[in-house]
């Protein structure tokens, strides 16, 4: 990918702290934008079946300011997606239409910028919630 800035030079614009923020905008979609599909493997357990797959990129799509990807399993939809607790999660179509935090994966840290920034992800086992 490669980002493009035209500086052009009109009255009215802030001048250097609006183009600092466009750089830093566009800089950004173009890093969500670089990412198509994201690989979950190596999950063990009952919902092993559903976490391990290819999640594909659901266009340009942003949900809650990050990508989102989905994946079809023959339980259904399931998505990869930034909760609005600012965790990575995967989950059904019902938590993702309804913009919830629950899941059956979801990252350990908070606020990262994707969710591969992941070092350690919790599983529900349908009890509790292992760290992996």
């Amino acid at each position: 990918w490669s980002v493009v800035i035209q500086i052009l030079d009109y009255t009215g614009l802030p001048g250097q702290r609006w183009v600092a923020q466009t750089l830093r905008w566009l800089v950004r979609v173009a890093e969500m934008s670089a990412v198509a599909n994201v690989t979950i493997s190596g999950v063990a357990g009952p919902n092993s079946h559903i976490l391990n797959g290819t999640y594909v990129r659901m266009g340009g799509t942003l949900y809650n300011g990050k990508p989102i990807f989905k994946q079809t399993t023959q339980e259904g939809d399931y998505f990869l997606r930034y909760t609005p607790d600012a965790l990575w999660v995967v989950s059904g179509k019902s938590e993702m239409e309804g913009n919830e935090n629950e899941g059956i994966l979801r990252s350990a840290d908070r606020d990262l910028r994707s969710a591969s920034d992941a070092l350690a992800w919790h599983v529900w086992n349908n009890t509790m919630w292992e760290k992996k």
